[in-house]
């Protein structure tokens, strides 16, 4: 939010999403040069929903994505955490619904000695 209470999520109008385009989330990678400074879009997932607020994303070791939209899908406290191929389009491969806001989650091995999940 703005210091006056205004939305930060504005057109190219000025206006709020979903008054004149769709409100959607995305999700990206960038391609960091440090001895030149410069950055590049690497990737990006663009959804099909919405999270008003919060979420996270990390790059797995395999290479794909695992990233969560705070304020999910579905009426009411709840998130949508994902794992995407970094392909084109991406591919979703595991996806859960949690019915609490997960301002960051992800998740974690298992808490039994020996246990692959």
């Amino acid at each position: 939010m703005f210091d006056n209470g205004n939305l930060r999520a504005l057109d190219g109008a000025g206006n709020t999403c979903g008054s004149n385009e769709p409100c959607y989330s995305r999700v990206v990678t960038y391609q960091v040069d440090e001895s030149a400074r410069t950055v590049s879009l690497a990737w990006v997932n663009t959804l099909d929903l919405f999270s008003f607020f919060g979420g996270s994303a990390r790059l797995l070791a395999n290479g794909n994505v695992e990233f969560d939209e705070c304020a999910g899908p579905l009426p009411g406290p709840n998130s949508a955490i994902f794992e995407a191929t970094r392909s084109t389009p991406p591919q979703t491969v595991w996806q859960m619904t949690v019915s609490e806001y997960a301002y960051r989650a992800f998740r974690m091995p298992s808490l039994y000695p020996g246990v692959q999940w």
